[in-house]
């Protein structure tokens, strides 16, 4: 009988977390949502947008052609936060995507709010 490995579903995190928190750093499995600003098909990155703060997905690998938000719409990306190829940079992270959906629809202001009373309740990260 073999033994199936199950991937993590990604902590919660907002794109102003990401490096700030211990659940949130390099390695981690995250789960972000925001704006899909712009997209690169060649390199396969995508920067989204919450709150003014940018965050790049890679998308390529893992998601091949599978990739189909819109810009301007709301997207929500599970992955693992990785350095970007060539150091970044900025010192910023780039979540590696294994899972994208579009979330047009949901009212992020409220998401957040959930999320925030969700986790004083538990009293830890979702």
């Amino acid at each position: 009988m073999s033994k199936s490995v199950v991937p993590n579903s990604g902590r919660v995190v907002f794109i102003e977390e990401i490096g700030m928190s211990e659940y949130a750093k390099l390695g981690a499995s995250v789960r972000v949502t925001g704006r899909v600003k712009s997209y690169d098909v060649a390199s396969g990155i995508v920067f989204i947008e919450d709150r003014e703060r940018q965050l790049q997905v890679e998308v390529s690998s893992r998601l091949p052609s599978l990739f189909n938000v819109p810009i301007g719409s709301l997207a929500q990306f599970i992955g693992e936060l990785e350095v970007p190829k060539g150091g970044g940079g900025g010192g910023g992270l780039l979540l590696h995507a294994r899972i994208c959906r579009n979330v047009d629809g949901l009212n992020l202001e409220l998401y957040r709010k959930s999320v925030d009373l969700l986790r004083n309740h538990i009293g830890q990260p979702l």
